[in-house]
């Protein structure tokens, strides 16, 4: 009756160290490919950031982009949204908080924060103050990439919070969808009218004609 020749220990370990180093070169092979998808998305956000300085009439084409910017990194949610819109700012600064409020500097973002502070009605101060700590308080549980950004006011209560991230967003070109404590969608904001209030001249303070 034949025997068959029963398999060596060495031959074993030679067969699965072949397998493990074909398996190292695949994943170094995917690492080199999503470096090259990160510099390439990189790439894409700066010149993004630079269509929007330079471009106002391209604002909605920048928003499509973005958003689909955001929908392939798997980061379009409130998370990545502020990232996005931190490795926008021209800085030389480390981390995405630093990042954030270094944007006070921006005047054109600053007005639109404090336009967000009266639309909740809180203090421009506090409002400032909720830029150093919103995305760590935020973005723990803010993940997991959506149809869009949503800004749930069921999920942040905080006034302060609503305002910057409306104002971030707005300013950064960011499209996002807000829904009420009911469900239902948000209207853009229209910031009233300031009224002003002319002095009529009376007749008496006219000049008395020649």
């Amino acid at each position: 009756m034949p025997t068959t020749c029963p398999v060596s220990v060495t031959e074993l370990r030679k067969d699965k160290d072949a397998q493990l180093t074909s398996k190292d070169a695949q994943l170094t092979s995917k690492d080199a490919q999503l470096t090259d998808t990160r510099a390439e998305l990189d790439a894409l956000t700066k010149q993004f950031t630079e269509l929007s300085i330079t471009h106002g009439s391209t604002k909605d084409d920048l928003k499509n982009a973005i958003d689909e910017l955001l929908s392939f990194k798997g980061q379009r949610n409130i998370r990545g949204a502020l990232e996005y819109a931190a490795k926008t700012v021209r800085l030389d600064c480390l981390g995405i908080t630093p990042r954030l409020v270094a944007m006070k500097r921006d005047a054109a973002f600053a007005r639109g924060l404090a336009v967000q502070a009266r639309r909740f009605n809180v203090e421009f101060s506090r409002v400032q103050d909720c830029l150093e700590t919103i995305y760590d308080r935020l973005c723990q549980n803010m993940h997991g990439s959506e149809e869009t950004v949503y800004l749930r006011y069921a999920d942040i209560t905080a006034p302060a919070q609503r305002a910057v991230l409306h104002a971030v967003f707005d300013h950064k070109n960011i499209k996002y969808i807000a829904i009420d404590e009911r469900g239902k969608a948000v209207p853009p904001y229209v910031p009233p009218k300031e009224v002003t209030t002319v002095k009529k001249e009376n007749a008496w303070e006219k000049p008395l004609s020649r």
